[in-house]
């Protein structure tokens, strides 16, 4: 016995007689031709056969059943929906790379899709989001695409420089026998003098040849492109068609030192006593390894192991200065220094053709001098390939002084 429930009403089918027979065998019929209008294979419907029709037919949501007849639903419309532009949603225009900004209208995810005179919308705009639409701006009545700020600052693009800027800025009036009037901004009001010209306030005709504003060594602060409430040609708005900024971060500078007299380790330590591995000097920036033994000398040294078996290294993290004071290891004796990078090259100091120093007893201390070291971990040493191999070598004072971006100060600097 099959019992089907559709609609909570119960059906028994069992040996009831033809007339039932026929008008099940129609309603399968009429439950086939369904299927088959709705582009179900007969596949689907013979693997199904061993269950009630209307069943199958209800599982899979394509038609109901009721008092044995077959109904179609009705279709289900679609929504449509309607995204929205915003300058929020404004891709990069150009991937940063080295502090490089660029807003460009014509290639503007937003902009560059807009019919002519439409608003833009206010929000964040060109590479990584940097420039900022504000207030009212239309795409240029032109072939050529911009951003036409209103008129008496009543639109304005801004933007925020974090060191020092060098920018440019293409820019038309609002038509080709138009005249209007240009500003950069700084946040107080005060009006940028473009490189090159003797007043804030910069003057541009018609819209061919298109006018390149420049300027150099900008500070940090927000500054903000409009056409300024009061210029000569208050009554029209301007057009920027493009503009780049090129923000070069602030270095900072750090001095760190080891200095063996005053350390706090080796300054305690007996003549010819070991120096323990480990970190030294200022925040701790320069590591001891392998063998280093405080000098045998009443004057304060780290004296570092012969052909590299002992090391005073650093890290460079911008560019830097280095200044160190070395000896040999007694009044009458002769050493070699290095000074390495990471994969073994030795650097040439200052006023030096060779990358080996010869140093000849212990008076006077020699003072060896490097410039604009790259970034990069550097060792002191006593080097393996120098002619005086048998001999260690005493340094008693490392200056190192680095100049670099504030946003890559390592933690260990202690800067503020």
């Amino acid at each position: 016995m099959l019992i089907n429930e559709v609609n909570g009403g119960m059906e028994m089918f069992g040996g009831k007689g033809r007339k039932k027979r026929k008008r099940w065998m129609a309603l399968l019929l009429a439950g086939a031709m369904v299927l088959s209008g709705m582009g179900i294979s007969p596949i689907s419907v013979r693997a199904e056969e061993t269950e009630p029709v209307e069943a199958v037919l209800a599982e899979q949501g394509e038609v109901t059943v009721s008092g044995g007849d077959v109904v179609m639903p009705e279709a289900e419309e679609t929504e449509v929906l309607e995204i929205e532009e915003t300058g929020e949603a404004s891709a990069p225009v150009v991937q940063n790379a080295d502090g490089i900004y660029v807003f460009e209208a014509a290639i503007d995810a937003i902009i560059s899709k807009l019919e002519k005179k439409a608003a833009i919308p206010e929000g964040k705009y060109g590479t990584d989001n940097y420039f900022t639409l504000s207030g009212t701006a239309t795409r240029g009545n032109s072939n050529t695409y911009s951003a036409e700020l209103g008129k008496a600052e009543k639109g304005t693009l801004s933007f925020t420089v974090q060191g020092t800027a060098s920018v440019t800025i293409s820019i038309t009036s609002t038509g080709s026998s138009n005249t209007s009037d240009f500003a950069l901004l700084k946040s107080d009001g005060t009006k940028v003098i473009p490189d090159g010209e003797t007043t804030g306030i910069i003057t541009v005709y018609g819209t061919d040849p298109v006018k390149e504003v420049k300027y150099s060594k900008l500070e940090a602060g927000t500054y903000q492109m409009c056409s300024p409430k009061d210029g000569n040609n208050t009554g029209r708005g301007v057009r920027i068609l493009s503009s780049k900024v090129v923000d070069v971060p602030v270095s900072v500078t750090k001095e760190y030192e080891f200095d063996a007299a005053t350390d706090a380790i080796v300054s305690k330590l007996e003549k010819k006593a070991a120096v323990p591995e480990g970190k030294y000097g200022t925040d701790n920036y320069f590591t001891f390894s392998g063998t280093v033994t405080r000098g045998n000398s009443s004057t304060f040294s780290a004296e570092v192991g012969k052909t590299e078996t002992g090391c005073m290294s650093f890290a460079v993290q911008g560019q830097a200065s280095v200044t160190i004071n070395i000896t040999s290891t007694g009044s009458s004796n002769t050493s070699d220094f290095a000074l390495l990078k990471s994969d073994g090259t030795k650097v040439i100091p200052d006023g030096e053709t060779a990358g080996i120093i010869t140093v000849y007893g212990t008076d006077p201390v020699k003072e060896v001098k490097y410039s604009k070291l790259e970034a990069g971990t550097y060792q002191i040493c006593s080097p393996k390939d120098g002619k005086n191999t048998g001999r260690v070598l005493e340094f008693f004072l490392l200056r190192y002084l680095t100049q670099q971006a504030a946003a890559d100060l390592p933690e260990q600097t202690g800067l503020p």
